[in-house]
């Protein structure tokens, strides 16, 4: 008769399979997944307490070690999908400690990237560049890098090192076309997409995510659909298609509830409320971000917590409640520094610079908005540096110095169409426009306001019947 331990072996081996067997049925995609969730969901319990008993008993013996390792090399996708990035860290560490004492460097390689990837969704993405590199280079060491270079990729993205990201991205999706490799195809395509729109290159940016959608689609990988579903939603709302935007987010949203993606769902809920704030239901934004901050938080999602934070901002910020939105986005900025996030940290001090600009206070309008341009030229973030120079633009204009404005107006102009923002554009030109009339260049200032209305009409932005009415009043003035 087997003994307690000889039972317990047994009980974990028997999990490990199905937890390997429900996570290639995922794999599948379409109808497999949500059958896949169910069995994952119905045996978690048993699949966690089994892993607990061999992660206390790994410095056992070379079996138990074996076991270990195995076990954790199986259930990626379920396991990125439902346990909780800190959890998920310490399981995980165990299993990279049982594949270096076998000396399965194949598996080695697996837990150190899975290692990043907890980090990362904690906001520790220098910790997790510095695995995904331990990672890269063990796998050259035995040649397995197909669909690991993005992962690195990502993660200086979320540093704000665009061009690094780029250089690495682009390198990974030639070796996993070259092996046929959809799934991973449909993820890396959405990170190129990412990449290009955070440069300002949207044209690209939509290229990308509209193939990453088509193929996540073909590859039945519903959660990669979703995220860029969302990805090409926000790039409507930003250039104002807010129609195209909501059928976006929420076909992307069915998709996120539908197989329970946590942090797909947070980022989707956020996306919605910002609709509801641009058409002025800020009571409603307000109630989806609180409860997106709530969900956030609960599962340690460093992303979806920071956008929360900035989007409540945002919101009391319309609201005039200034010194709120203040508080909130020093927190913002706090976050972002401690994490490393050089990208969060130039848009919360964006973010401090217009608050001050409406407290009136200039001096420190004017700092906040140019150490925010110091860090998007650092990081290549075109496009924040072109709204940055807009604003610092607007608050010159404010104080007196309108031939300054002028020359922040038009150098954030060649950055709108640089890189294809065709909103900012014609933000920026009606703002050339106001200023050129009042140094009573009333000509030019007409020519500018009509190239910023044919903007505004052809993306449908209601702002384009105050630039007519102003136009009318102009010329009925001769």
């Amino acid at each position: 008769m087997p003994n307690y331990d000889e039972i317990k072996v047994h009980h974990a081996i028997y999990y490990g399979n199905l937890l390997m067997e429900t996570d290639e049925l995922y794999e599948q995609g379409g109808e497999f997944i949500q059958r896949a969730l169910a069995l994952f969901d119905a045996e978690w319990s048993n699949i966690k307490n089994a892993f607990e008993w061999i992660m206390e008993h790994t410095a056992d013996d070379d079996e138990s070690a074996d076991l270990c390792s195995k076990f954790l090399c199986g259930g990626t996708f379920l396991l990125d999908l439902r346990q909780h990035p800190e959890e998920r860290f310490k399981w995980l560490k165990a299993a990279l400690e049982a594949s270096r004492r076998i000396k399965d460097r194949s598996a080695e390689v697996d837990h150190l990237g899975n290692i990043g990837n907890a980090l990362a969704k904690l906001g520790e993405f220098q910790d997790a560049i510095v695995f995904y590199e331990k990672q890269l280079t063990l796998a050259d060491q035995i040649g397995e890098q197909n669909g690991l270079i993005s992962s690195l990729g990502m993660a200086y993205y979320r540093i704000g090192e665009f061009k690094r990201a780029l250089e690495l991205c682009e390198k990974d999706l030639v070796l996993i076309k070259n092996n046929n490799d959809q799934w991973q195809e449909s993820i890396a395509l959405n990170n190129l997409g990412l990449i290009y729109e955070a440069l300002g290159k949207i044209p690209q940016a939509k290229k990308y995510f509209n193939q990453s959608i088509n193929v996540s689609h073909q590859a039945g990988n519903l959660q990669g659909e979703s995220t860029a579903l969302n990805n090409l939603a926000n790039i409507h709302h930003i250039f104002g298609n807010r129609r195209q935007a909501l059928e976006c987010y929420e076909q992307a949203l069915n998709i996120a509830r539908s197989i329970e993606d946590r942090s797909g769902e947070i980022q989707t809920l956020n996306n919605l409320g910002n609709i509801y704030a641009a058409i002025g239901n800020l009571s409603k934004a307000i109630e989806i971000y609180e409860q997106q901050l709530i969900a956030a938080r609960k599962i340690s999602d460093y992303y979806g917590e920071s956008s929360s934070i900035s989007s409540l901002a945002n919101a009391y910020f319309q609201m005039d409640r200034l010194f709120e939105a203040i508080e909130l986005y020093e927190q913002y900025l706090a976050n972002a520094c401690d994490k490393g996030d050089r990208n969060g940290e130039a848009k919360a001090l964006a973010s401090l610079g217009s608050v001050y600009y409406k407290l009136d206070d200039f001096k420190r309008a004017i700092a906040f908005h140019k150490q925010a341009i110091g860090i998007k030229r650092e990081i290549g973030d075109r496009r924040g540096e072109g709204v940055s120079l807009g604003n610092l633009g607007v608050i010159y204009d404010e104080i007196g110095k309108s031939r300054v404005a002028l020359k922040y107006y038009e150098k954030a102009l060649v950055i709108d169409r640089e890189i294809g923002d065709h909103k900012s554009e014609a933000a920026d030109l009606w703002n050339i426009s106001l200023t050129l009339y009042k140094l009573n260049n009333k000509d030019e200032a007409i020519v500018n306001a009509e190239k910023s209305l044919i903007i505004f009409i052809e993306i449908e932005d209601p702002f384009s019947e105050t630039i007519k009415e102003k136009l009318a009043s102009w010329k009925n003035e001769d």
